[in-house]
């Protein structure tokens, strides 16, 4: 399938209201990868049509998604590798199918649906948007339609994958920024780059003539040039550095409030009548009607009669340290 000439996936373009890191906000960077090559981080190559060498074909000109879905991959890649997510949230990601062989695997169509998403393509703030405010669903539960009108229609994304999306955000807090020229080298060394292209092929530098076209992300820098990872055939190419531009960074922040609620609404379901011990600071406690309550010394003698009074059947106690125990004593509750 060759690619349409007229071809455009991306509208140029800010909002009013869009905050440039670097040229109005200081810089709030981390450093993941200091040699900027984000390459080894990468998902499976994903190429942006539809059914590719049959007779219903079709290029989604989702490039903008696809580029994001790109960053949002290689960062949370990154992550998982180097042990920066918490437990629970890697358990969600692998209970809904989000991960392959550990690599994250993202649907491109929650967001281009929810994009503006039009036949001369939609802008970069309008799929970040998308994706900061619909959330993130596997690739496996929304593969592409089989039609491009179809493929942007959000009516046809089930309510289910709509509700999975939500349920993202909750563990998973996407936001995004413009990055100003000057800073995209700083900016690399903490995620790779969405931005934007004339689209072009080959594997010399390339210097295309015309207005950008085509959304990519971007993958590492040398000297000279930008290595670019494109959602076409030709995976990764290199672009002197005058003609990528309109830099988008994502900031990924994992929400541990849920997962403190998870545990403290799953202990204390799991666990009534049960006995509490604080390893840290020898300090008891007792869960009643789904109450933790703790025992003072001078209520000891009271709290062991009233356990035979009730015939409790005693299960041994349970041990926790002391930044579970503050998670379930947010009451200040006595027996």
């Amino acid at each position: 399938m060759e690619i349409n000439q007229n071809y455009n996936g991306v509208l140029l373009g800010h909002q009013k209201t869009d905050w440039i890191l670097g040229a109005n906000s200081p810089l709030d960077l981390d450093v993941r990868v200091e040699n900027k090559d984000w390459k080894p981080y990468s998902s499976k190559h994903e190429i942006q049509i539809y059914n590719i060498g049959y007779s219903d074909s079709y290029d989604t000109s989702l490039c903008t998604q696809y580029a994001s879905t790109d960053v949002i991959e290689h960062i949370i890649n990154w992550d998982l590798e180097n042990n920066k997510i918490p437990n629970d949230i890697v358990k969600f990601l692998n209970n809904e199918g989000y991960l392959n062989n550990n690599r994250l695997e993202i649907s491109e169509r929650l967001g281009g649906a929810n994009s503006g998403m039009t036949p001369k393509g939609t802008y970069l703030y309008s799929a970040a948007n998308a994706i900061k405010n619909m959330g993130i669903v596997p690739q496996s539960k929304l593969p592409l339609a089989p039609s491009f009108i179809d493929n942007i229609n959000p009516n046809l994304i089930p309510e289910d994958i709509y509700n999975l999306g939500k349920k993202s955000k909750e563990y998973i807090k996407i936001n995004w920024n413009w990055i100003d020229r000057s800073q995209v080298s700083e900016a690399l060394k903490d995620s790779p780059l969405l931005a934007t292209v004339k689209f072009s092929n080959g594997d010399e530098i390339l210097k295309p003539s015309g207005s950008h076209n085509h959304a990519i992300m971007v993958a590492g820098e040398e000297k000279d040039y930008y290595v670019i990872d494109d959602s076409y055939w030709e995976k990764y190419k290199k672009y002197d550095k005058g003609y990528v531009d309109n830099f988008i960074q994502f900031k990924i922040t994992y929400n541990t409030i849920n997962m403190e609620n998870d545990f403290e609404n799953d202990f204390i379901k799991n666990n009534d009548t049960r006995l509490i011990r604080n390893i840290n600071t020898g300090a008891y406690a007792v869960i009643y009607a789904g109450n933790f309550l703790k025992i003072t010394t001078d209520r000891a003698g009271i709290f062991a009669v009233d356990r035979i009074a009730r015939k409790i059947d005693e299960k041994g106690v349970i041990p926790i340290n002391d930044s579970e125990w503050k998670l379930l004593d947010k009451e200040d509750k006595y027996f």
